[in-house]
């Protein structure tokens, strides 16, 4: 029997990590970048990239990659008709 880190799909996992993280800088950027600093009380964007909040990106998108993997595999959970 494989382990459960057999069934993550890792390139969807890094793709989903970056794509989240890009949405999210264009989301709170350009697109309403200005109403949420007004909204937050003016707080200023930090000085260089979050890193800790990429690294939870990506522990949550491998966490949730790891959860549909192997109820899929297992067929616990039917996530394709």
């Amino acid at each position: 029997m494989p382990t459960q880190l057999a069934y993550v799909n890792w390139p969807a996992v890094l793709l989903g990590t970056v794509a989240a993280f890009a949405l999210g800088m264009v989301w709170f950027g350009p697109i309403f970048g200005k109403v949420w600093t007004k909204g937050s009380h003016n707080i200023a964007p930090p000085p260089s990239l979050p890193l800790a909040a990429m690294a939870l990106q990506l522990l949550g998108t491998f966490l949730m990659a790891l959860v549909i993997g192997a109820t899929e595999t297992l067929r616990d959970l039917p996530t394709a008709i």
